[in-house]
């Protein structure tokens, strides 16, 4: 089974998202509207080219609750981490990055609007960033909201006023 196409993707007619989701099969119904949004819908070439041929349809997804400590656990390769510490540090000092509607969210409530996509470490699943022979990486790898994990990380590191002490990650095994 896959997901259907996004129609228009790319495009300045992209269909909007209620009607896309109801295309969406119901054999795939255990997949969570959130992400068939933020994930499937917003980055329809990405997921299609990425990580629907390596299962991700099939996965597993779990909304958890993840400490602020949790959170700073999350990896990614590290050029790709300094690259979003330094969009997380830009919230403090840069208007434009601050004047964002993301940035304004997430100053203003402490979180993200929608929850982050990690994947669980410990599976075969390859990013599509990574060298060859490289594994998702331990406990947690970002799939998807690397903007909003930056501003996170960014706000727990400056130890924002009203950072929350926790925040919804949905979290996926693959391989189940």
């Amino acid at each position: 089974m896959e997901a259907p196409a996004v129609l228009g993707y790319g495009d300045f007619h992209v269909e909007p998202f209620i009607e896309y989701v109801l295309r969406w099969p119901t054999e795939l119904e255990a997949f969570p509207r959130c992400l068939i949004e933020n994930w499937v819908y917003r980055h329809w070439s990405q997921f299609r080219d990425d990580w629907m041929p390596q299962g991700a349809l099939e996965w597993l997804y779990e909304k958890e609750t993840l400490s602020n400590d949790e959170i700073m656990q999350i990896a990614h390769f590290e050029n790709d981490l300094r690259t979003m510490d330094y969009w997380g540090d830009q919230l403090f000092v840069d208007k434009m990055r601050r004047d964002t509607w993301l940035a304004n969210f997430m100053l203003g409530y402490g979180t993200s609007p929608v929850p982050i996509l990690v994947l669980r470490a410990g599976t075969d699943v390859r990013h599509p960033r990574a060298l060859d022979g490289e594994k998702i990486l331990e406990p947690f790898q970002i799939v998807e909201g690397h903007m909003r994990l930056s501003y996170l990380r960014g706000m727990i590191r400056h130890d924002h006023e009203l950072i929350r002490e926790e925040h919804d990650v949905w979290v996926a095994t693959a391989g189940i």
